[in-house]
């Protein structure tokens, strides 16, 4: 009897080791995803709870410039930039020419054409005079006054002086640089709107009904931003 008793056949085991393994590799695959994919959402959680700080922190500051006295009648000193610049030789990369000029075209310096000797180096000098400049090749200087990269740092450090004392409410640095006049005219617009929608219903920044349309501080930022604009009208030809 135990002659006819069947064996189990080869193939069969061979069969079930192959789909086991194959179950194996299916696992650790599945298993790699699933840590590359939390991985990846610990990145993404991580990322965006660092911004959420990073702007508690500038809102905090605000809130706290905006809680102190302000000064009345700040002022950005474009004139004493410009008065320095008076008499100076400026050294300029050929990158860097066209924004060193439409700097000095806003403090009010007017470019005065001449007659130049072609040379070989491509920087420039421009020679500052009281109310104009002229722009020739570079012929080597080493004593020049000022680089046109330092020029044009000094000037955006003042546009950013100029647009935080307008807006009271957090902007980033290249959000203050690329600001403009249009974008400012625009935000001019709005505001006067909000504070006279506000003032033509006969309510006031501290009611409830106003902190819920526009805001816990968007008619008072309205309001203040208005006021700082005007503060700052004849700075604002220092920009574009």
């Amino acid at each position: 009897m135990s002659k006819n008793r069947r064996r189990p056949h080869r193939g069969r085991r061979e069969k079930k080791k192959k789909a086991g393994m194959l179950s194996n590799i299916i696992l650790i695959v599945a298993l790699a995803v699933f840590c590359v994919s939390a991985f990846q959402l610990v990145k993404i959680v991580g990322g965006y709870a660092k911004g959420r700080d990073e702007y508690k922190k500038i809102q905090s500051i605000a809130l706290n410039k905006e809680d102190s006295e302000p000064e009345k009648g700040f002022s950005v000193n474009f004139d004493e930039l410009k008065g320095y610049l008076k008499g100076k030789t400026i050294y300029v990369r050929e990158e860097s020419l066209q924004e060193v000029r439409d700097i000095l075209g806003l403090l009010g310096f007017r470019h005065e054409k001449q007659m130049v000797e072609y040379r070989e180096d491509t920087s420039r000098v421009i020679e500052v005079d009281n109310t104009t400049y002229t722009v020739d090749f570079s012929k080597n200087y080493e004593d020049y006054d000022i680089d046109g990269e330092e020029l044009i740092e000094d000037y955006y450090k003042l546009k950013e002086e100029l647009i935080y004392s307008i807006i009271p409410w957090p902007i980033t640095i290249s959000e203050a640089r690329e600001m403009n006049n249009l974008k400012l005219s625009k935000i001019q617009a709005l505001a006067e709107t909000m504070v006279a929608v506000v003032h033509n219903l006969e309510l006031t920044e501290d009611d409830m009904e106003v902190e819920w349309m526009f805001g816990r501080h968007g008619i008072k930022d309205a309001a203040q931003f208005l006021e700082d604009l005007d503060i700052q009208h004849d700075n604002l030809k220092y920009i574009w």
